[in-house]
């Protein structure tokens, strides 16, 4: 009997690299990539950045061109929503009711960002999709004032491109500081300065509570909860995403904070695997988490072809992230956990600086903006489970 081959659900950075990372690692069967959207699978960190200010194009963005699909015989299913898993039955539904049978099905059905439903509005956007990022750009052209809530990457980046292209920018973040669940207060301190010294204003620990509207799908005063009133034209909301889990719920797959995934990124079904944003991945130390970075989503698309293919697997990489904002890179290595030392080291200029954190004297993660020499250091030194000497800092 034919072989069904592999379905992939979710054509974004992970789901169409793991298509061309099967192909190029030699896998003949069928594969088929299902996506949501209509368009071919592309990376998404520059849509906060470059493609806004219009210095990158979205034809740059493509991850491959559809002749690279059509010429590895990779069948595109785009603009098709799956809605079901059959796990005993090995195929899945889409939206218009086809279904798919798999030999083997992977998952990168990425996460959902969340929203506030006081701003919903006509002028109020996310940042999680090509289409997002078109929308935003073509709003920022005729507009002049930019309210972002939420002090993470996203709105951070976005904030940033916004200001450099001219607009008023006022952030708001909830907790006590920007950058609180993925970087050091240290760090965030130094990227915090940098958007006032270029004219940001950064506001921590409020929330939004109220929006008056001009009708009923504009809004334009929003009331903070320490009282403040802020008129605004556009707002973006960057406030984290949840994974996409509904039919791998369904589905009878163990799902945490994400789809729990072995090292391999298989799932509770030995026939299913998932990858990037929507997994709960284990790390070299033990502990069980969602990283959401196209490191993540690269690592386990290859781990995944190797696995499918019989290729020996790829060493395990140091965990890594980074973002541009005002010209500055923001890299991390590693990821930090409770209990670890601190340690900052002082370069001459204040443009660059690097925290480290140690554990007994092991490097378990460091922080670095414009110091790339330290933090390609630290990538290595971390996974290869080394002790640094901190005299030499």
């Amino acid at each position: 009997m034919a072989s069904s081959g592999v379905v992939i659900v979710g054509a974004g950075h992970a789901g169409g690299s793991a298509a061309a990372f099967l192909r190029l690692a030699g896998y003949t069967n069928p594969i088929t990539l299902v996506g949501e959207g209509k368009e071919l699978p592309y990376l998404r960190p520059p849509l906060s950045k470059g493609f806004l200010t219009g210095s990158t194009q979205a034809e740059h963005l493509l991850l491959k061109t559809e002749e690279f699909y059509s010429s590895n015989s990779i069948t595109l299913r785009l603009g098709s929503a799956c809605v079901a898993v059959d796990p005993a039955a090995k195929f899945i539904t889409l939206a218009d009711g086809t279904q798919l049978a798999y030999d083997k099905l992977v998952l990168a059905c990425g996460s959902t960002p969340s929203r506030i439903p006081v701003l919903n509005a006509r002028n109020t956007h996310v940042l999680a999709s090509l289409h997002d990022a078109v929308r935003l750009k073509n709003r920022l052209k005729a507009r002049n004032r930019l309210f972002v809530v939420g002090g993470g990457y996203v709105g951070l980046e976005a904030a940033a491109t916004a200001r450099i292209a001219g607009l008023h920018v006022t952030v708001v973040e909830q907790q006590e500081r920007i950058l609180a669940r993925v970087a050091s207060p240290v760090i965030a301190a130094h990227i915090s300065e940098m958007h006032r010294q270029h004219g940001n204003d950064i506001r921590t620990g409020v929330s939004v509570t109220q929006a008056e509207r001009s009708d009923v799908d504009t809004i334009t005063t929003v009331e903070l909860s320490d009282g403040t009133r802020l008129e605004v034209d556009d707002i973006l909301v960057g406030i984290g995403a949840t994974p996409a889990l509904t039919f791998a719920r369904h589905a009878g797959l163990v799902c945490n904070a994400g789809i729990d995934v072995d090292e391999n990124c298989r799932t509770s079904d030995p026939d299913i695997f998932a990858i990037g944003d929507m997994t709960r991945r284990p790390l070299s130390d033990g502990r069980q988490m969602r990283l959401e970075s196209v490191q993540n989503a690269l690592e386990q698309a290859r781990r995944v072809a190797a696995e499918l293919t019989g290729h020996p697997l790829p060493t395990p990489e140091t965990p890594w992230f980074w973002s541009d904002q005002f010209g500055a890179k923001l890299q991390i290595a590693g990821v930090k956990k409770p209990g670890l030392r601190t340690v900052r080291r002082f370069f001459p200029d204040k443009e660059r600086l690097s925290v480290l954190h140690l554990l007994e004297g092991r490097l378990i993660c460091a922080e670095t903006v414009n110091a790339a020499q330290d933090f390609m250091a630290a990538r290595h030194i971390i996974g290869q489970c080394l002790s640094i000497d901190e005299k030499s800092r």
